[in-house]
């Protein structure tokens, strides 16, 4: 568990740079520091994981290639205390009961964009 002036570690996963830029900008309104990385796919956000091991991920759940619902997934099973926020502009019927069966900490429509530094300060500590 981190202590309150401890830096959070974030991996950003998000197709759009734009979208990634705006996280990373929102993320760094934290009360606390927070180090940010951000990538653009599953295969490059799987591969920064393993090296990173960063305290919070917040991924898109619409990406080419692999859903950030599955890259959940599979994250979890590796790493169940894994500290996950999935992010989407829709979030359709049935993402919430998958993602909260799977041990994903939260999810937020985009529109919720200013609740994102609050939401990642909890789900870090809920580890």
């Amino acid at each position: 568990m981190l202590g309150d002036d401890e830096l959070i570690r974030a991996l950003v996963v998000d197709d759009d740079p734009d979208m990634r830029m705006l996280v990373a900008m929102s993320i760094d309104l934290s009360v606390r520091p927070v180090e940010v990385v951000a990538v653009s796919d599953g295969s490059d956000a799987i591969d920064k994981w393993r090296t990173e091991h960063p305290d919070v991920i917040v991924m898109d759940i619409r990406m080419p290639h692999v859903s950030g619902l599955d890259l959940a997934g599979e994250i979890l099973a590796e790493e169940p205390s894994q500290a996950i926020v999935l992010f989407s502009a829709y979030v359709e019927a049935g993402v919430l009961d998958r993602a909260e069966g799977m041990g994903v900490c939260e999810v937020l429509e985009k529109h919720q964009l200013r609740d994102l530094p609050t939401v990642l300060e909890e789900c870090v500590r809920a580890r």
